[in-house]
């Protein structure tokens, strides 16, 4: 497990992240890497789908907890992905903090972040802010 907060085992958000990635992989045409690092960048999530149309790339940021400021925080990261990617599509996501529990086994925690409602919006490189 990742850590431990008040005693009880906690799942990091980089796990989180690597098990939406593994949920992407269900569709057909979708690749998804998480925790994608270089020496200027680092992108939570990266998707892309290569199908009959052209290739589409999308950036999530991720962050647990779904306070405004949060989403404030997610949002604003997954702009500034935009600078270096100006075609692709970026969101803010916000996972439950329910989803820390690190109980649960791995397939529990996927299914669970299958079956969570997830703050999940897309932002634009200028312009307000929908989070």
């Amino acid at each position: 497990l990742d850590g431990r907060v008040g005693g009880m085992p906690t799942i990091r958000e980089e796990t989180l992240n690597s098990h939406l990635a593994l949920l992407f992989h269900r569709y057909e045409g979708i690749s998804a890497t998480a925790e994608r690092r270089s020496r200027t960048k680092a992108i939570d999530i990266s998707v892309q789908h290569a199908g009959s149309t052209a290739e589409l790339r999308i950036l999530i940021e991720a962050k647990i907890g779904t306070t405004p400021s949060k989403r404030r925080a997610a949002a604003a990261q997954a702009r500034s992905r935009l600078r270096d990617s100006p075609h692709a599509l970026a969101f803010g996501l916000c996972y439950p903090e329910r989803l820390r529990d690190g109980s649960l086994f791995a397939s529990q925690t996927e299914s669970a972040i299958g079956s969570s409602a997830v703050v999940f919006a897309p932002v634009r490189l200028f312009g307000d802010n929908p989070a």
